[in-house]
């Protein structure tokens, strides 16, 4: 059996992301939230939002993650007689994901992370009604013979009769297709609105250098920063205006669930496919590059989009779970015992800017911007420091 592109991306496999409307939660700091539910993987997460674009992100995010386990599991299942062909295609994806590991600081440079206000304005207006155009009497036909000798009615007649029947239907139809159109129509707008009035909103606070905007937009450009699949870690942000300090809590993944799949083998006597995984010793390398990357990535982000002199200096904790508990939510996460922190640095943004960073030397950087660590591995649930805290004036 090959496996091709339509077999792979096959739409019926897409129907099983269901998206909830968005509601309104209790939480002050994530007041919007949607949850996205997968029957075929057994998924299911509410995602939360502080504005309704950053949420859109959040989700969009949620989606491809899903859609990365469909695409898994469903290569299982249609690999069928061709299971070298089906080893190949997951071997490609795991690589690509294991290079995007090792490349966390060099994807990032790539990109403008400030924010671009004017793109999260919407400007469009909802497309016009169309509909179809109303049904054409038709010309009747003459009969003959004897149809013409025992019909009751004229051609005319009937032909004006079948008129009137599709008319109706054309008005009926036409005024439900109306209605659905002003609600739709309607719906876009209110969204449009608050949209807009939002997005407005938060960019004059932020201007302002008003403290919760400057801890939204903070998240969302940590929520606009792409990762690989299953690694993005969860962040909390406080700003503090009299230091003008940014302190930025990170919580990555545990060790355990840290991708270790190196690629993947075509047992030929017995058409299995199987996992081969990198040794312990080198997805430990892997998975402390990739935290101190991506705290060091996260730096620059912040700095490169965090325009005005607002922000002078970035504080950042690095928590890996504790115990493996799995908490969802957001203040839990960092809670003692919940979390540990295993690195943390404070940066300044004058002695930021000239430094070059990259996928080589992101350890040297760290350590010559002060950052403290844990003496042992990451992964040794004995080891913790005592995170960095802004000193008030």
């Amino acid at each position: 059996m090959n496996i091709n592109e339509t077999e792979l991306f096959d739409p019926t496999i897409k129907s099983n992301i269901v998206k909830s409307a968005v509601f309104m939660t209790k939480d002050r700091s994530h007041p919007y939230a949607v949850r996205v539910s997968n029957a075929y993987i057994g998924t299911d997460r509410v995602v939360m939002a502080t504005t309704m674009w950053e949420l859109e992100s959040l989700v969009a995010i949620e989606e491809r993650n899903q859609r990365g386990q469909e695409l898994r599991k469903h290569i299982v299942e249609i690999s069928g007689g061709d299971e070298l062909a089906a080893t190949e295609i997951m071997t490609e994806k795991v690589e690509k994901i294991n290079s995007e590991l090792m490349s966390l600081i060099s994807h990032t440079l790539k990109i403008d992370d400030r924010l671009d206000w004017d793109t999260k304005i919407i400007t469009e207006n909802y497309e016009d009604f169309l509909y179809p155009f109303p049904p054409q009497k038709k010309i009747p036909e003459e009969e003959g013979g004897l149809a013409k000798l025992f019909s009751f009615k004229s051609a005319e007649e009937r032909a004006e009769e079948e008129f009137r029947i599709q008319m109706n239907k054309y008005i009926s139809g036409k005024k439900d297709a109306i209605r659905k159109y002003m609600i739709e129509r309607e719906k876009f707008n209110i969204r449009k609105r608050r949209n807009n009035a939002e997005v407005r909103r938060l960019k004059k606070s932020f201007e302002n250098g008003e403290k919760s905007a400057i801890e939204k937009y903070s998240k969302i450009i940590l929520a606009n920063s792409v990762y690989p699949e299953n690694f993005k870690p969860d962040n909390e942000i406080n700003y503090s205006p009299y230091t003008k300090t940014l302190t930025v809590n990170l919580l990555f993944c545990g060790f355990e669930n840290f991708p270790d799949i190196m690629k993947y083998r075509c047992i030929i006597e017995n058409k299995s496919v199987t996992e081969v995984r990198f040794s312990s010793d080198e997805k430990y390398r892997r998975y402390e590059k990739s935290l101190l990357s991506a705290g060091l990535r996260s730096i620059h982000e912040l700095f490169e989009a965090l325009y005005g002199d607002f922000v002078e200096e970035i504080i950042l904790n690095a928590f890996v779970p504790s115990n493996n508990k799995d908490i969802e939510n957001m203040t839990a996460k960092f809670a003692s015992g919940v979390s540990r922190c295993v690195y943390a640095v404070s940066v300044k943004k004058s002695d930021f800017e000239n430094i070059e960073i990259s996928d080589e030397n992101y350890l040297d950087v760290l350590e010559n911007l002060g950052m403290k660590r844990v003496k042992d591995k990451f992964t040794n649930e004995t080891e913790i420091i005592k995170p960095i805290c802004t000193k008030e004036n």
